[in-house]
């Protein structure tokens, strides 16, 4: 029998007479990653997180299985009158990130912020395809009405992924 060369991508071997062909997974993996997936939506209210206060989804991004480097970022925008303090969360999985800003109504006198950017960032690994979820909640209650404007979500699909504790 003449000897099989095998040049990168492919991988196998012989033995007793059996060839095994097949392709470098590592090659697979690097070729599925670098993927970007993104949704936005242009303009929308902040709930108000009802009696518990917990934040409410407001958006959702699809992904397939992979690990992902995700982003979020949207505009706060407080309510016509009075302030808002606006908590929002984004989750893929078991890993979040949250944040909050305090925001000063439209028609406000006082010396304050009325809009706000709110960045969020989270790393996981899906091991089936799943979402990355943005939720808020305005928590000064009913009688607050926020807005968010420019919200986007984006998942950078990556061949590897380290989440390390840095305390």
């Amino acid at each position: 029998m003449t000897d099989v060369l095998l040049t990168p991508p492919l991988v196998g071997g012989e033995r007793d007479g059996i060839v095994t062909l097949g392709i470098d997974q590592n090659l697979v993996e690097a070729a599925n990653s670098g993927k970007i997936f993104a949704g936005f939506d242009d303009f929308g209210d902040i709930p108000n997180g009802g009696a518990s206060g917990e934040p409410e989804e407001i958006a959702r991004l699809a992904l397939p299985d992979g690990a992902y480097a995700i982003s979020a970022k949207l505009t706060v925008t407080g309510p016509l009158l009075g302030i808002a303090r606006v908590t929002c969360r984004l989750q893929a999985g078991a890993d979040f990130d949250e944040s909050q800003v305090v925001v000063s109504g439209l028609l406000s006198t006082a010396d304050a912020t009325t809009r706000l950017g709110m960045p969020l960032e989270a790393v996981h690994r899906f091991a089936e395809p799943g979402f990355a979820v943005l939720s808020c909640a305005d928590g000064q209650g009913p009688a607050s009405i926020s807005s968010f404007e420019y919200l986007k979500i984006v998942a950078i699909r990556a061949s590897s992924l380290s989440n390390e504790f840095l305390g």
